[in-house]
């Protein structure tokens, strides 16, 4: 308001000065000199709102700024995260980065429960400078009274001693390869409660792998760490997901992005057919921007497709028609599933083709025969 202010008694001062000179100079009657004077007093009306305008719009993009520097959101519930310290929102790997180069500047996560879960945490990183050969890109703190004795308390993601690292504090996983400022590199830090396995990637190829006992508590920062120096980087299309990622699944995220884990494509093995298939049963789940295609292919023996049917699923438990579609010497199931929202994915549980047999895709054992696109996960 103050640069406000300093135009307006500016402007008052000129036309101030303005109305003495007219009443020096002008000898005509009292209503030119009125005249003159409107029209003055017209013209600072007219820059008052001008300048006013000006001010709204410098104070809009300053407090846009002031939301940019405060908040991040989180993609997937729409959330804000807030900022913790002075944030810099700069060019990053796709778009904007975070830049991170004080220990007390990072994205507050939330608190998302990790509590023996499974987890990926994923982010593409811009390294300026180690301090101590030591960056962290992910922490967060089990509260008190964790089973420490068989879980670690403080989760740091990131590098110790120039290697990337999985620790939880009296249990970590440490990569093999010494690792390089000055370059984009994309980091996976994935852990599996099941085997006890936690696991490091480094531009979609495997770093380290090692038995690992489960972390009992939350994520709370993204670009930081309770624990260890902080470093100096720049971080990007940060992914954190509470399913363990495998190798495939990495390699497509590194190659292909974040958006391309928002769709999949499955298809299964070829099955007998021993009749012309009239129905088809499926159970589905799917949420407000998932979508499963199901095409429904009958072959020859040589594999040649001869005919097939194309079905849109609804959630839950449904029948469709597949009248018209001719009989063949085998039958599989081709499905295309995709998202345009981030809080849910799309899930298929069971297909069953009726006709003198049913044929049947269920069991993960069954949906793992065939094949299928890097970012699909079967069996939960």
């Amino acid at each position: 308001m103050t640069s406000l202010k300093t135009h307006m008694k500016n402007m008052k001062d000129d036309v101030k000065e303005g109305i003495q000179k007219v009443g020096h100079t002008i000898k005509n009657t009292a209503f030119d000199l009125k005249g003159e004077a409107k029209g003055v007093m017209q013209n600072l009306e007219d820059k008052k709102d001008e300048l006013v305008e000006e001010y709204k719009e410098e104070e809009y993009h300053r407090k846009l700024r002031e939301h940019v520097d405060k908040e991040v959101k989180n993609e997937i519930t729409g959330k804000m995260l807030p900022i913790q310290g002075k944030a810099q929102i700069i060019n990053g790997k796709n778009g904007k980065g975070f830049k991170k180069d004080k220990k007390e500047t990072f994205v507050d996560a939330g608190g998302m429960d990790l509590y023996r879960k499974p987890f990926t945490l994923a982010a593409w990183v811009y390294l300026n400078q180690m301090d101590n050969g030591q960056a962290m890109f992910f922490g967060g703190q089990a509260p008190m009274g964790a089973d420490v004795d068989v879980t670690g308390t403080r989760l740091a993601a990131g590098i110790f001693q120039e290697k990337t690292i999985l620790s939880y504090e009296n249990s970590d996983v440490r990569g093999n390869n010494k690792l390089q400022s000055g370059k984009w590199i994309h980091y996976v830090y994935t852990y599996n409660p099941e085997k006890e396995e936690g696991a490091i990637y480094i531009d979609g190829r495997l770093d380290k792998k090692a038995f690992q006992k489960p972390f009992a508590g939350p994520l709370e920062r993204i670009a930081g760490s309770q624990r260890f120096s902080s470093g100096k980087f720049i971080i990007d299309d940060v992914l954190v997901a509470r399913t363990t990622m495998d190798e495939k699944a990495v390699k497509e995220l590194y190659t292909n992005g974040v958006e391309a884990m928002r769709k999949a494509q499955k298809v299964t093995d070829w099955r007998p057919m021993d009749s012309a298939v009239e129905k088809m049963k499926a159970w589905a789940e799917l949420n407000a921007g998932g979508k499963i295609q199901v095409f429904v292919e009958v072959a020859d023996n040589s594999g040649k497709v001869t005919d097939s049917k194309s079905v849109q699923l609804k959630s839950g438990e449904n029948e469709y028609s597949l009248a018209g579609l001719k009989k063949g010497d085998k039958v599989r199931l081709r499905i295309d599933l995709s998202s345009t929202a981030w809080d849910g994915v799309p899930a298929l549980q069971t297909v069953v083709l009726e006709g003198a047999s049913p044929i049947r895709w269920s069991t993960v054992e069954e949906w793992m025969k065939g094949s299928a696109s890097n970012s699909l996960l079967i069996g939960l």
